[in-house]
């Protein structure tokens, strides 16, 4: 069976992140409109049943909904884009050129030519 580098991980996470944060996105405004509802009949009926008092009234309501914008709006914001994950294994691969051998060769050759231009400058 074929093994994935860290690289392919990158750019494979690239395209199922954004689409499972999407997901996710629909998936919470509909538990959303869900406890919305929730909430409203649980508050007509706990009113009708109360004579119009508000005292007693559940307290779980406004937490809920708290908690639901809360843990929704955190797990939107932490998932990166497309982007970024483009960004990532660009770094990535970079830091494997650079550190192996012939990365090395070449940036030696690099800092060469740019030393010699600079003293030439510099004259």
């Amino acid at each position: 069976m074929w093994e994935l580098n860290d690289l392919s991980w990158f750019l494979y996470l690239a395209d199922v992140l954004p689409r499972f944060a999407d997901a996710w996105r629909g998936f919470c405004m509909v538990a959303g409109i869900i406890t919305v509802i929730m909430a409203f009949i649980h508050t007509c009926v706990y009113f009708e049943q109360s004579k119009g008092s508000r005292q007693g009234l559940h307290p779980w309501i406004g937490w809920a909904a708290l908690v639901f914008i809360a843990f929704t709006s955190t797990f939107s914001f932490i998932i990166p884009s497309k982007d970024t994950f483009y960004l990532i294994a660009g770094s990535e691969a970079g830091e494997i050129a650079v550190e192996s051998e012939r990365g090395q060769e070449l940036m030696n050759k690099v800092n060469a030519v740019l030393d010699a231009q600079l003293e030439r400058l510099s004259q």
